[in-house]
């Protein structure tokens, strides 16, 4: 699986939770990750949003996701689509990490070359 296929698993499993019914039953069972007491949690603040699409939209360059030409509306759609998910500050902290992880990865240089 590539990066941009990593991506958007773990993203669209991000939105399908945030947009579930509260009363439905998941399929999964219940874990950190599928834990519905942060449920009622706020939003996290603007700012951590916009730390978090930056830290995306860096791994995305670093990944050669798009094309140049693309980077703005790729950089449009992703704050407007962490907006529409609406993640707590505890998930935007999570996925941060995760990005993080990812850039750090892609960054490093490669054994052998």
């Amino acid at each position: 699986m590539n990066l941009g296929q990593a991506v958007a698993v773990c993203l669209y499993e991000l939105a399908s939770r945030a947009f579930s019914p509260a009363k439905k039953t998941h399929p999964l069972p219940t874990t950190p990750l599928t834990d519905t007491s942060a449920e009622h949690d706020p939003a996290a603040p603007s700012a951590d949003l916009e730390l978090l699409a930056n830290v995306v939209e860096e791994a995305m360059v670093a990944a050669n996701y798009s094309p140049a030409s693309m980077r703005d509306a790729n950089r449009h759609d992703l704050r407007l689509l962490l907006r529409r998910l609406a993640p707590t500050k505890a998930d935007t902290r999570r996925i941060l990490g995760l990005f993080r992880r990812i850039l750090w990865r892609l960054n490093r240089p490669q054994a052998g070359n």
